[in-house]
């Protein structure tokens, strides 16, 4: 059976311009053309694709494995269906978490089922009092996050519900942010979401773990340039940029406002990239051997080591 590259980036979560990529530079698979030129992929090479995803996020480079034999692939991974290869570990936030329910948690969610912002809000003080930062976020913050993802990519959660979410969560990020007090001469992190990218709570929560490990954060918001991003990294004298990737509607744009901040920035400083669609995006630089100086965040306590790493630079 033959499907159209739509159909395939659907069923390996992989972007278009990702596959496109690929087969350019690495001939990962290669498609066959239809008369006016559509890309047409057989089964074989959807599995081939979905061990290849599989491997990479198993840590190897694409470059290294695009080449294999198919039986190769599956010793170097397992043999895998199509429906057990997952995205390597992200989450719908700059930083995971396991959804492990506690009472605020469930207070929280119900707070939003019945759309009681009030509520909401003030079990997520409630959490800022009996809690420490982390265990706060990882208890209560990114789950309740994660949840709210989940329902709503399927259809189980309504507009007004997940607007109300956002609003309440990003009202009381933003609150928390303001309340912390800094040391003098802290290191200073530039936390934002990259040009197109309008998902901002991510962003929020790597700026309040870094804030807990003695940062200066400098929080920009959502959808900066890349030139305003540089601009203030320079300006602060920042030792690190932090940005979240929530979605790929449009991965060469996200593509170019990356290498664009990375030609803007000290090419010692580095480009710390998380959210649901790091991984993804970190391949889309990849492809075009341009991912030197970014680092994906995979979680909560690689994010906090590395940011113990920056402060001992010299």
């Amino acid at each position: 059976m033959l499907h159209p590259i739509a159909v395939i980036s659907q069923k390996t979560d992989l972007p278009q311009d990702l596959l496109r990529a690929w087969e350019r530079r690495y001939q990962a698979v290669v498609p066959t053309r239809t008369a006016s030129g559509r890309r047409m992929y057989t089964d074989e090479d959807l599995n081939r694709l979905l061990l290849l995803k599989k491997a990479l996020g198993l840590g190897h480079r694409i470059g290294d494995v695009a080449s294999l034999e198919l039986d190769t692939l599956e010793g170097l991974v397992g043999a895998v269906q199509p429906a057990e290869v997952a995205r390597p570990s992200s989450s719908p936030t700059t930083l995971g978490a396991q959804d492990n329910t506690t009472p605020l948690l469930e207070q929280a969610w119900r707070a939003i089922l019945i759309l009681q912002g009030d509520q909401l809000a003030q079990t997520l003080d409630q959490a800022s009092l009996e809690l420490s930062l982390r265990a706060m976020l990882e208890t209560v913050v990114i789950p309740l996050l994660q949840r709210v993802g989940d329902h709503w990519h399927r259809g189980e959660l309504r507009i007004a519900q997940e607007h109300l979410a956002t609003a309440v969560l990003r009202s009381f990020l933003g609150t928390q942010l303001l309340r912390r007090r800094l040391q003098l001469d802290s290191p200073v992190l530039i936390t934002a979401t990259p040009q197109g990218q309008r998902h901002e709570l991510g962003a929020m929560i790597a700026a309040l773990n870094a804030q807990d490990c003695g940062f200066d954060v400098v929080h920009l918001g959502a959808d900066m340039p890349a030139e305003d991003i540089a601009a203030v990294a320079q300006l602060r004298g920042a030792c690190a940029v932090a940005l979240s990737v929530m979605h790929l509607a449009d991965g060469t744009q996200l593509l170019n406002e990356l290498e664009r901040l990375r030609r803007l920035l000290d090419s010692r400083l580095p480009i710390l990239l998380g959210g649901a669609q790091a991984w993804t995006a970190l391949q889309l630089l990849t492809s075009t051997g341009r991912a030197t100086g970014f680092v994906q965040l995979a979680g909560l306590d690689e994010f906090r080591m590395l940011l113990g790493e920056l402060t001992h630079r010299p």
